[in-house]
């Protein structure tokens, strides 16, 4: 009778539908890229590889107008996807630079065929991203502003209040007689609260 040979766990092999992912190893960790830098990259290679360059000229025709973040990476996607790599796979390995929804949605434009189309939806998301956060900081803004605003009325407001009792209290007439208006009754007021 013989013995069952002990079988070895080996990797299964990259599958066609799934291209395999940088290991942990292999991250390079960047300063992050902001949404309206990747709007302006992403534009630019949806024109080149809607133009029908590769991703060797594309990269390299982008190199000298974008920020050094980005650059860093070229290097590493050329060289890749010169080697008949995937791109979302390369660019998996900054994912500072290339987040997961960037690098699944070059994955699903790369296998459907559409990568034109792909690269330019990343680029109105990061667009749409950009015009949010811009929007939210304003608003920020405009409600801090407002808090500030908030003891400046209120003096104001107790401050009119006051005059218009010290104009009440008089009958509406000042010192000499003549008709108390709204400034000489503030003057009063500001001058001593309390005073009556």
């Amino acid at each position: 009778v013989s013995q069952p040979q002990p079988t070895q766990n080996r990797p299964a092999p990259p599958s066609s539908q799934s291209p395999q992912r940088s290991t942990t190893s292999d991250v390079v960790y960047t300063k992050p890229a902001q949404d309206r830098h990747r709007f302006l990259l992403f534009t630019q290679l949806a024109a080149l590889f809607r133009t029908g360059h590769s991703a060797n000229t594309a990269f390299d025709h982008v190199a000298g107008q974008s920020l050094e973040r980005f650059r860093v990476s070229y290097p590493w996607i050329i060289q890749q996807t010169s080697q008949g790599g995937s791109l979302a796979v390369a660019m998996s390995k900054y994912p500072d630079l290339y987040p997961r929804s960037v690098t699944e949605t070059v994955r699903i434009g790369e296998v459907s065929g559409n990568l034109p189309e792909a690269l330019d939806l990343i680029a109105n998301q990061a667009e749409q991203a950009h015009r949010y956060k811009k929007w939210h900081w304003w608003l920020w803004v405009v409600l801090i502003n407002a808090l500030l605003a908030i003891p400046g009325m209120t003096l104001a407001t107790r401050g009119m209040l006051h005059a218009w009792d010290r104009i009440d209290s008089t009958g509406g007439t000042g010192k000499d007689g003549n008709a108390m208006g709204m400034g000489e009754a503030s003057k009063q007021t500001f001058s001593g609260i309390g005073d009556a």
